[in-house]
């Protein structure tokens, strides 16, 4: 493997729901953007919304896109969702969440989904 290979090379983080949570524990990024997600068979139908970090996780905010909608991914149980990592870019601890902020939507069971990650 080349060092441009390792340089560019996909990783991986969980990204963990308890039962009865529509948060996710705070994931940091280690400096990597993200790129997609990769969903258990067994998650509960909701899309994904983010919040974001600037202070280490002791305040959260939503992650909104320029004309101040809530930045949104479909979630589809066991498939991989393909995401624009432009948003991500300033992001270096984040929390996901199941549904909205206006409507969350508790997992039924604790739900780990990866995190897709690489260097820019």
């Amino acid at each position: 493997m080349s060092l441009q290979d390792s340089y560019c090379a996909l990783e991986t983080l969980p990204a963990t729901f308890a039962e009865g949570a529509s948060l996710s524990a705070p994931i940091n990024l280690h400096g990597l953007r993200l790129f997609g997600l990769a969903l258990p068979s067994e998650w509960t139908e909701a899309s994904i919304t983010f919040q974001t970090s600037a202070d280490d996780g002791s305040t959260w905010a939503d992650m909104q896109t320029q004309d101040g909608n809530e930045l949104s991914a479909v979630a589809t149980a066991g498939n991989c969702t393909v995401l624009d990592p432009l948003p991500f870019a300033a992001a270096q601890h984040l929390r996901l969440r199941s549904g909205s902020s206006s409507a969350p939507v508790a997992q039924e069971a604790a739900r780990t989904l990866r995190l897709i990650l690489r260097s820019v």
